[in-house]
C-alpha cells in the first residue's frame, strides 16, 4: 500500500524563434510553475506563468520590439514591473544583454520570473546561428562527423572556435572542419601528428582561406635575433626611417 504522493514544483521554459527576413527574427518565450499534491485545492496548481514576445536584427541582434506578459501570478501588483521591460528595446542581445536586464530590474523595481524570462533571450544566439547554417547544410550525424556543419558554423561566426568543449580548437569537431576548408582550397589533408599539434595559437598548423588570413594577421609582426639581442620587427609593420637596419636580416 503505497502513501500520498510528495509534493513537486515543476518549472518549464520555452523558446522558438523565426526568421522574418534578412537579418531579422521574430521571437517567443514562456516560462511557467508549476505544483501538484501539495496543500491547495485540486490537484495541481498554476504559480507563475509569464510569456513573452518580441523581435530583433542586424548582426548584433538588436531588440527592436518587445511585448511581456502576465497570465498567472501571486499577486496583484507583480506586472507592474512590465512597462519597465519596454526600456530595453535598442539594446543588442548579443553584448551586455544580463547586465542591461538586471540593470532596469533589480530587486524590488522588478520580478524574478520576468527577469529570468528576458536573461533568456541571450540565448537566442544559438538559435539563430542554427538557422543560419542549416539551409545550406542538413543537420546530421554525417555532417558533424566529417566537418561540414561545424565548416559552416565557423563561416557564420568565426568566434565560435574554442566557445565550448565541443568545439575547442584541438577538438574534433573544428579540425575536421579545418580538413573541409583545406580540401576546399586543393591543400593536403591535416596529417594524424597535425591533427594533435598545437600552433601558438591554440589551432593547427595547416590552415587556408580566411581561417588562414586571420591567423596571418594575428602573426604579423616578427622579432628578428641577432646574437640574443632583438634589432627590428619584420612583417607588416615597418621600421621607422632612419632606424638602425641589420644588414642581413629581412627587408
Amino acid at each position: 500500500m503505497t502513501g500520498p504522493q510528495p509534493p513537486t514544483v515543476t518549472r518549464g521554459k520555452t523558446m522558438q524563434v523565426t526568421p522574418t527576413g534578412p537579418d531579422r527574427y521574430r521571437f517567443t518565450a514562456r516560462l511557467t510553475d508549476s505544483s501538484e499534491h501539495g496543500n491547495y485545492p485540486g490537484g495541481s496548481i498554476t504559480i507563475h506563468d509569464f510569456g513573452l514576445e518580441g523581435e530583433a536584427e542586424g548582426p548584433d541582434l538588436t531588440l527592436i520590439a518587445l511585448d511581456v506578459r502576465a497570465y498567472s501570478h501571486p499577486y496583484a501588483e507583480c506586472p507592474f514591473v512590465i512597462p519597465a521591460t519596454r526600456r530595453l528595446i535598442g539594446r543588442p542581445l548579443m553584448s551586455g544583454w544580463r547586465k542591461a536586464v538586471i540593470g532596469q530590474g533589480a530587486g524590488p523595481a522588478g520580478c524574478t520570473h520576468v527577469n529570468t524570462l528576458l536573461m533568456g533571450l541571450a540565448e537566442l544566439s544559438t538559435m539563430v546561428y542554427f538557422l543560419k547554417i542549416n539551409p545550406s547544410v542538413p543537420y546530421a550525424r554525417e555532417t558533424l562527423a566529417d566537418g561540414r556543419w561545424t565548416e559552416a558554423a565557423l563561416q557564420v561566426s568565426p568566434g565560435l572556435a574554442g566557445v565550448c568543449h565541443g568545439l575547442r580548437a584541438d577538438g574534433r569537431a573544428v579540425t575536421a572542419a579545418r580538413e573541409q576548408i583545406a580540401g576546399k582550397a586543393g591543400r593536403p589533408r591535416l596529417t594524424a601528428f597535425e591533427r594533435t599539434r598545437p600552433t601558438p595559437f591554440g589551432s593547427h598548423s595547416r590552415l587556408s582561406g580566411s581561417a588562414a588570413q586571420r591567423l596571418r594577421g594575428a602573426a604579423a609582426v616578427i622579432i628578428v635575433f641577432r646574437k640574443g639581442r632583438p634589432l627590428r620587427r619584420a612583417g607588416r609593420h615597418r621600421v621607422p626611417e632612419g632606424a638602425p637596419r641589420d644588414p642581413n636580416g629581412p627587408r
